[in-house]
């Protein structure tokens, strides 16, 4: 299992890990929180979503600073 905690475009690195999982799919479970200032920031927030459409277990979690605060 892992946590991957990324902010703006520091998710590059973990979206060739979330392919991986996408393509390869077990019972690894993996929570993905995209922090970015709002939902106009999260450039690959579409591509993350269609990665955790083929592999359910992948959880996103998008989090906009302006509304929620710094994590």
């Amino acid at each position: 299992d892992a946590v991957l905690i990324a902010g703006g475009i520091g998710i590059t690195p973990f979206l060739s890990m979330l392919h991986f999982e996408a393509d390869h799919p077990n019972k690894r479970k993996i929570h993905v929180f995209y922090c970015v200032k709002n939902s106009n920031r999260a450039y690959f927030h579409d591509e993350i979503i269609s990665l955790t459409e083929r592999n359910p277990s992948i959880h996103y979690i998008p989090w906009y600073s302006d509304t929620q605060g710094f994590m």
